[in-house]
């Protein structure tokens, strides 16, 4: 699911303040956004926003029934779920607008005197294309006092930044007191902010306006730009704080002067760039507004289109001309590296770094290409089909395989599309480039050996092929990793599907993964014996006999002991499979059967077994069924074939549900959905009566998982970049639990983690650039309190989402089975300094 750009210490966030809408995951890993120049180029939309003209001034509708009548949303009816969103009349929206690049899933327009807000498109679309749910999410309109040429956001709650046709850069703070509703406040539609209750201005130029914050948020920066020239109005958090107050004073703005017109200024977390002429400007925004200098430039091209995306240790910034991109890896310092590929034909071009993904829209069609960053080398992946032509936009890929798009028409409307990929080739041409991506500085200092990696592909054995032409040659390919980085030396292999997909659950059972092809299932094992053991340099892997699936599956999940199979099949059916029932041959291969089989009527997206209580967990949307057997019923299913039925019971939770696992509690199921984190008693534990939905935290949660400290076991979660351990005690008289929320620790761009529910005070965190982070939970005699600690960072380079890992500090040894943000699965060893 995806994560978007936070504004941590200085929010606008008029949804939250007004509606109180909790924020959603969209499906992917986020960070991103776009933006187009004020130049042409081939076979680009590069054009800049257009402006109100001042021949012909805006007229000021202030009735509310009236503002909210501007506004639609239209919901697809068939095929493709998409949402578009446009207000009548329009002047300006947000396409080409600073710090909205990193919150790709927004729409801003200005028309009839207001500045119409709808911060909920990735909710909304998640809502719609995972549940079917049409109900439009609430606009929020505010009402400007002066004809503006360019908006952003401003940094304080109920607030904006715009400015106006003369120059002057004015920041407005509205007054949430007299805002007012449409139909009613119970029942919104739209909420509007008519009133200002604070302003400040400064008289500065241009034309076009961009706001954005350092990386550790502590500035923020109002950037304008028109000619050659380039105004910076910077503020410390505690500056803007102070002004707001009334104990402050107005910064004075900064005037940059370049010797080419400017083209664009782009606020990132690490710097600010400059666009002007074939150059790209870099300064150093981490040392604040007083020390703002350029510190170096890059050749980029004269004309085309730019695409922002953050990284963690630099911006990444991509550039289109038509044919050429161009991806570099900036600070405020200068250039880290660079990568080339050749694209050509292509509207609008932008790069997902945290996938390795390059997105290019042409038209009505969306491709992707996976990019090797080391040859710059660009392989046609899938495309998606668009409801309209487009300007510019944002898109990835999720971790479910579907794709999602952002993006502004060409008919000046705003598009969000949830589809899945096919392959009927791109748009426009790809043309693979000689050598690899240049580095410019020096980042790291290389250690005495250099890491070198045996890979080394190998066919699966062929269990057999059916009437109907499935092959199962070359399923996957295996790769041996074995090198030595730094103080450690990295071994296991690397396995990639070729055909079908992998599944994975480090909390079920971490020892084996499932290759689905079809209606077919194998269960590998991945542990190659000869070449974990030295016998052999060449990793091999054969698969065993595969399982036959009474229908294709979306949702999966296997429990190899037992052998036990819950998925959501194609049939919109939720299906059980329980005992082994034997080898049989269907159309020209073998496989083995189960014993029972019971369907329910149950469309769900998601799908867990709790095997220590025959417990099979289910949901959709807000909706979660356990489907709860004793254990002679379970015995019955998997030894004599019955096929028993189970009423389920039916949880309702107050947003949609993203992950419920049944594995960090003996007693309770965590659920997370976009609103929280919840727990629920389990209907075979010792609280089986209580069948209540209990609350732990209401806020969004990116990543749960568990700890033991003194044999005591505690929920752990990471959200708002950082890590909590959460205290829940339970009383099961009185029905209902106490939250703490202690020992923050701040880490930025996890994706992934694993807490098992063990004796282990460990919690190992995985990061979008691929480290690998090992946190203890310790006693801090200073603090008086437990806290994190950071214990052992490993050079992975691999950005896992889903793993295990097994950490033994008395060995300084880890094991690491998981799945990266790519589909493809690893299982390595780790081991220090003076380890075999």
């Amino acid at each position: 699911m995806m994560p978007r750009r936070g504004l941590v210490k200085l929010l606008m966030v008029f949804a939250i303040a007004f509606l109180v809408i909790a924020s959603g995951c969209t499906g992917g890993n986020g960070g991103g956004g776009t933006a187009s120049s004020t130049e042409s180029s081939a076979g680009g939309y590069t054009s800049q926003t257009e402006r109100p003209s001042e021949s012909s001034p805006m007229p000021q509708i202030t009735n509310i029934e009236d503002i909210y009548g501007m506004t639609h949303i239209k919901f697809s009816s068939d095929g493709t779920k998409w949402i578009s969103l446009w207000v009548d009349g329009a002047r300006w929206d947000s396409h080409a607008s600073g710090s909205l690049f990193g919150t790709y899933d927004s729409a801003w327009f200005y028309s009839g005197g207001n500045l119409y807000i709808f911060d909920s498109a990735g909710d909304m679309l998640y809502s719609y294309a995972k549940e079917g749910d049409k109900t439009p999410y609430p606009w929020v309109a505010v009402k400007v006092p002066y004809p503006a040429v360019d908006f952003d956001r401003a940094g304080p709650t109920a607030s904006v930044v715009l400015l106006d046709k003369s120059g002057t850069l004015h920041l407005i703070v509205y007054d949430t007191d007299k805002a007012q509703y449409w139909p009613s406040e119970d029942k919104r539609k739209l909420a509007y902010l008519p009133k200002v209750k604070e302003e400040f201005s400064w008289a500065v130029g241009g034309s076009n306006l961009a706001v954005g914050w350092d990386y550790d948020e502590n500035y923020i920066y109002y950037v304008t730009w028109g000619g050659n020239k380039v105004w910076v109005v910077g503020f410390t958090n505690e500056g803007l704080s102070d002004l707001l107050d009334g104990s402050g004073k107005k910064p004075t703005p900064k005037v940059l002067t370049f010797d080419s017109p400017v083209k664009a200024a782009i606020v990132g977390e690490k710097g600010l760039y400059v666009w002007a002429g074939g150059r790209l400007h870099i300064f150093n925004t981490l040392s604040g507004p007083e020390a703002l200098e350029e510190s170096s430039k890059v050749e980029v091209p004269e004309k085309g289109s730019y695409h922002l995306d953050f990284g963690k240790s630099s911006d990444v910034l991509t550039f289109y001309d038509g044919k050429n991109v161009l991806i570099l890896h900036l600070t405020g310092d200068g250039l880290e590296r660079k990568g080339t590929a050749s694209l050509l034909g292509y509207d609008f071009v932008g790069y997902d770094s945290q996938n390795w993904v390059i997105f290019a829209f042409k038209g009505s069609q969306l491709d992707f290409y996976d990019y090797d960053p080391d040859l710059s080398k660009a392989t046609y992946k899938g495309s998606l089909k668009l409801p309209a032509s487009t300007k510019n936009g944002h898109a990835f890929i999720s971790t479910e395989g579907d794709a999602y798009a952002y993006f502004w028409g060409t008919d000046g409307r705003y598009y969000m599309v949830n589809g899945e990929l096919s392959e009927e080739g791109p748009a426009g041409t790809s043309t693979e480039t000689s050598g690899g991506s240049e580095t410019e500085t020096q980042t790291s200092t290389q250690t005495s050996s250099s890491p070198t990696e045996t890979q080394t592909s190998t066919s699966t054995a062929t269990p057999g092929e059916s009437g109907a032409g499935q092959s199962f040659e070359d399923t996957l390919e295996v790769q041996g990793i074995n090198f030595t980085r730094g103080d450690y030396h990295y071994f296991g292999i690397r396995i990639i599907p070729r055909k079908g997909r992998i599944a994975y659950f480090p909390y079920g059972d971490e020892r084996y993964l499932y290759q689905l092809i079809g209606r077919y299932v194998f269960r590998i094992s991945p542990w190659p014996y000869d070449y974990w053991n030295g016998y052999s340099s060449k990793p091999e892997l054969e698969l065993p006999t595969p399982d036959l699936l009474p229908v294709e599956a979306n949702a999966f999940y296997g429990v190899p002991n037992g052998d036990d199979y819950l998925f959501s099949g194609k049939d919109g059916k939720l299906h059980i499979l329980v005992g082994y029932g034997g080898e049989t041959e269907v159309n020209g291969v073998t496989v083995d059967t189960f014993k029972a089989h019971v369907s329910y009527n149950f469309n769900a997206v998601g799908v867990v077994i709790d095997k220590g209580n025959n417990e099979y967990i289910a949901w959709n949307g807000r909706t979660m069924r356990i489907y709860a057997y004793t254990d002679d019923q379970h015995y019955k299913m998997w030894d004599k074939g019955e096929e028993i039925r189970v009423e389920p019971r039916q949880y309702r939770f107050p947003s949609h549900i993203i992950e419920v696992n049944p594995y960090l509690d003996d007693d309770f199921i965590v659920v997370r959905t976009a609103d929280g984190l919840y727990i629920v008693p389990k209907p075979n534990g010792r609280y089986g009566d209580d069948t209540r939905v209990y609350p732990v935290l209401r806020s969004y949660v990116r990543l749960v998982g568990a700890i033991h400290y003194w044999g005591i076991g505690s929920l752990v979660a990471y959200y708002g970049n950082t890590l909590h351990q959460l205290e829940v005690k339970y009383n099961h008289d009185e029905h209902r639990i106490q939250v703490s929320v202690n020992s923050p620790v701040r880490i930025r761009d996890v994706i992934g983690m694993y807490g098992p529910h063990s004796q282990e005070p460990y919690v190992v965190l995985s990061t979008i650039d691929g480290d690998l982070l090992v946190y203890d939970y310790v006693w801090d005699n200073a603090k008086g309190s437990y806290v994190f600690k950071l214990v052992k960072k490993y050079d992975l380079r691999v950005p896992l989402v889903r793993f295990y890992a097994d950490y033994r500090a008395e060995w300084n040894w880890i094991k690491v089975l998981g799945m990266d943000n790519k589909g493809r699965f690893y299982n390595l060893e780790i081991r220090g300094p003076k380890e075999g």
